[in-house]
């Protein structure tokens, strides 16, 4: 899950050795994760960024994992997300 957000520009508050990802998102985007239905747990948080934590277990699908993947494309494409870190 790690390379998900990595490959689209986004940096890893920690790094990935287990099931959880934490990674620094733009709070505009981690808002409209959530509208989306994304379950994210905030770690921590700045004025402009979150750290957010995603976990897979051994249910989570590759397809659940693409599904993450396409909206957070989505979301890039249409420039929700526009302040990357």
């Amino acid at each position: 899950m790690a390379k998900l957000f990595t490959d689209r520009g986004y940096s890893l508050a920690y790094p990935a050795v287990s099931n959880q990802v934490f990674v620094r998102l733009p709070l505009s985007l981690r808002d409209k994760l959530i509208e989306q239905g994304v379950s994210i747990e905030v770690e921590a948080e700045t004025a402009d960024e979150a750290v957010c934590r995603f976990v897979t277990s051994y249910t989570s699908t590759d397809a659940e994992i693409a599904e993450l993947g396409a909206l957070l494309s989505g979301l890039q494409n249409r420039g929700e997300n526009n302040d990357r870190n």
